[in-house]
């Protein structure tokens, strides 16, 4: 029974402690919750970027690849517009196939109408149409591209390839010839002519000393003019030999002094 009533004690006495040692814990445990917790200060969000302009500023060129393409307006042709492109290969060389230069590139006139091209080709240094042409780096040609369906008072236009637009494209009455720019070393070359040798410099003599001609007797104009022209002819010839043997014979006394 002391057993017992023992083990009763120092059951309740545990059980004290232990609610004791809760009890003075938890004013600890409050405190450390109602303490608020630094924070770390968030970095700033960059503002986004404004989005890409659907078309490029006017430059009055085009670019396709390595290839630079400057319009140089339009002739009416019926139902078509007949355009004229020159350009300049700053890429290496190659085969240009002209269909594929400016590959869906449209005409958009001045009713803002916008026009496909279906037909395109070269023009060679004779002026005639090629389909392709073998190009260097740096060479120069002219393309011509035709738009379909094109109003007959369209006076101007634009050319839309992608995001490059260049406006302001005159476009000609029917019968005006498109502008051609004959294209440079992409053409079969032709043989240019060979400049002729220099003639040889002629020996540089000595000025003869002018001197005065001895004055004649004036004569009457009737005694040393002729009405027939053999006969002033001869006379303009017997004149000419004169000088010529005075001036060899003045240069023969040069030659003399001088040795």
């Amino acid at each position: 029974m002391k057993n017992q009533k023992s083990s009763r004690k120092s059951s309740v006495l545990a059980a004290g402690l232990l609610i004791g040692s809760v009890v003075a814990i938890f004013p600890v445990l409050a405190q450390s919750q109602a303490t608020p917790r630094a924070t770390q200060p968030r970095p700033a969000r960059h503002a986004a970027a404004p989005a890409a302009a659907s078309a490029t500023p006017d430059t009055g060129t085009l670019t396709w690849g390595n290839v630079i393409y400057s319009p140089q307006g339009c002739i009416h042709n019926g139902v078509r517009a007949v355009c004229t492109f020159t350009f300049v290969n700053q890429g290496v060389q190659g085969l240009m196939r002209a269909p594929m230069q400016l590959f869906r590139i449209q005409f958009v006139d001045d009713a803002h109408v916008p026009h496909p091209s279906d037909a395109a080709y070269f023009i060679d240094n004779y002026g005639a149409r090629q389909p392709q042409l073998f190009i260097n780096n740096g060479d120069t040609g002219t393309l011509i591209r035709e738009f379909v369906n094109v109003d007959a008072r369209v006076a101007s236009g634009e050319f839309h390839l992608a995001r490059q637009v260049v406006g302001g494209i005159p476009v000609g009455d029917p019968g005006a010839a498109p502008v051609q720019v004959p294209a440079t070393a992409v053409s079969p070359t032709t043989q240019q002519p060979q400049a002729q040798p220099a003639a040889a410099a002629q020996p540089v003599t000595a000025a003869q000393p002018v001197t005065a001609a001895p004055a004649g007797p004036i004569v009457p104009a009737s005694s040393t003019t002729s009405a027939d022209p053999l006969d002033r002819a001869q006379q303009g010839v017997t004149q000419v030999n004169d000088k010529k043997k005075k001036a060899q014979s003045l240069w023969n006394q040069m030659k003399g002094i001088k040795k």
